[in-house]
């Protein structure tokens, strides 16, 4: 247990940063919050754009604090030296040594994301990195990814019990399950070869359900998925209606757009880009749609009104056509990584995937707490 986590000498505050090892950045901040054994924050490097980290705490001993940070091993390791903290930095291509200074308390921004912890820490929020809530009609069995496999735990006297990876989802990259016809079909996104395809593009692929038994899963046909794009990341309406993300098809607005895809009488599909109310030039993707289609939900990247990294936005249905986006704010998004929301009205839980703790946890807030949905039958 560190010896400096209580009072005024508390690890969690506001600190000046100098940077040796980075080219043109030799200043940052670093930002920690929480508490023993839940310290999480970001770090930032000061240059013309300023690179933004998300940190969660991996192990505390002595005076020494290891931080992970998202993807490819990268980490920040802090320990006190002569009363100044001293560390390395590495992600990716960028290795740097640090030393930071105290200069004030945690922001008020940071602070305010301590209280809501990842849903059943240790069970289905771990350090291999979940995402992409779903759950069946009854909502008591919940489908995730976890890694790159789907797995499934059931709610048995509100105790989520330990996951189990499912049967089809074994040996490649599956993703963004998507349950629909009252938990006995599945939509979620492969890298699978299709047929005598040797290619490993992201693709759609549904499973069904018959005696607790999972069928094995289908590829959705052109033009769902089309050769030489990648389509993922579905929401299914019904059996004959989804909505998908394509990434740089033809006549999109931008890397990657919201498209539906309905079954006409002779059973095709007939697909349709969202549009420029809801697409943009910029990234577009991992779509929730209400089950009367009243709203869909998204991440999209790089907004104006945006609070980080991806932001979860509302559309609410206007007659044929979809209303403007709406942030769902701080009580959902942050400075880091928001994506794969799933709205549970029955229980008035959203529930959605975060990396604000240096890794992807899922976590849930009361719909009523988000002033969008408590007026969500009205023009907002």
């Amino acid at each position: 247990m560190l010896a400096c986590n209580k009072g005024k000498n508390s690890i969690t505050g506001s600190y000046e940063m100098g940077v040796n090892g980075v080219k043109n950045v030799s200043t940052g901040m670093l930002e920690i919050v929480g508490e023993h054994g839940d310290y999480f924050g970001r770090i930032t490097f000061n240059s013309k754009k300023k690179r933004v980290y998300e940190i969660g705490l991996l192990t505390e001993e002595n005076d020494s604090l290891n931080f992970i940070l998202p993807g490819n091993g990268g980490f920040l390791k802090i320990g006190m030296d002569k009363k100044i903290w001293r560390g390395r930095f590495k992600y990716f291509g960028i290795e740097a040594k640090i030393t930071v200074k105290k200069v004030g308390a945690p922001t008020p921004e940071l602070e305010a994301l301590v209280d809501l912890k990842p849903l059943a820490k240790g069970v289905i929020s771990t350090d291999s990195e979940e995402s992409f809530p779903s759950f069946d009609a009854t909502a008591q069995v919940l489908y995730f990814t976890r890694g790159q496999s789907i797995y499934s735990s059931e709610l048995v006297d509100s105790i989520w019990q330990e996951p189990k990876r499912l049967p089809f989802s074994q040996d490649s990259d599956d993703s963004a399950p998507y349950i629909f016809n009252n938990g006995n079909s599945i939509l979620f996104t492969s890298n699978r070869p299709v047929g005598n395809s040797k290619s490993r593009k992201k693709n759609l692929w549904t499973a069904h359900k018959s005696k607790n038994i999972w069928s094995t899963p289908e590829p959705l046909p052109s033009p769902i998925n089309v050769d030489s794009l990648g389509d993922y990341h579905g929401a299914a309406v019904n059996a004959n209606k989804i909505y998908f993300i394509s990434y740089n098809r033809d006549g999109g607005y931008g890397r990657s757009d919201l498209y539906s895809g309905e079954k006409d009488m002779n059973g095709a599909y007939n697909v349709s880009n969202l549009g420029e109310h809801i697409n943009s030039e910029l990234s577009e993707a991992d779509v929730f749609i209400h089950p009367d289609e009243k709203y869909l939900l998204f991440a999209s990247t790089g907004r104006k009104d945006g609070f980080g990294a991806d932001d979860i936005y509302i559309s609410f249905r206007r007659g044929a056509d979809w209303g403007k986006p709406i942030n769902l704010c701080p009580k959902v998004n942050s400075y880091a990584y928001e994506y794969g929301a799933w709205a549970d009205e029955q229980n008035d839980y959203l529930y959605f995937n975060s990396f604000r703790r240096g890794t992807s946890d899922i976590y849930r807030v009361r719909l009523e707490e988000l002033e969008i949905f408590s007026d969500r039958e009205d023009d907002p």
